[in-house]
């Protein structure tokens, strides 16, 4: 249940992050300048915009499997974008045993625009 806890609270973190620049944003535009306000304000929905996009398109070309019961799975969007990860790693839950751990992103071998890299 700790664990639960723990996700939640994750999700609000990155919810919060999300949201902050907002109130920011309107406090540099009413104390400094509109045009400068405007143009923070830009920036961060350009950074967070980009950071989903890039986070959507790994999100279409893979999936994980469990180490423990080696089950494929593709969790749900927000479940992907809100995981603590480690360069090809993602700490997930898997859905056939609950095991919570850090599980390798893998490949789907039919996803669109796939590379294959050569040596």
């Amino acid at each position: 249940m700790s664990e639960q806890k723990g996700n939640s609270a994750i999700k609000w973190i990155v919810i919060a992050m999300l949201i902050t620049p907002i109130p920011i944003a309107v406090l540099f535009i009413v104390y400094v300048d509109l045009f400068g306000g405007l143009i923070f304000t830009a920036v961060m929905v350009l950074c967070v915009a980009a950071a989903v996009g890039v986070h959507l398109n790994l999100w279409k070309k893979c999936h994980y499997i469990c180490p423990a019961c080696v089950t494929p799975f593709k969790p749900d969007f927000i479940s992907s974008l809100t995981a603590m990860n480690y360069y090809d790693q993602r700490k997930m839950r898997c859905p056939k045993c609950g095991c919570h751990q850090l599980m390798k992103v893998h490949e789907d071998k039919d996803a669109p625009g796939r590379i294959i890299y050569r040596r």
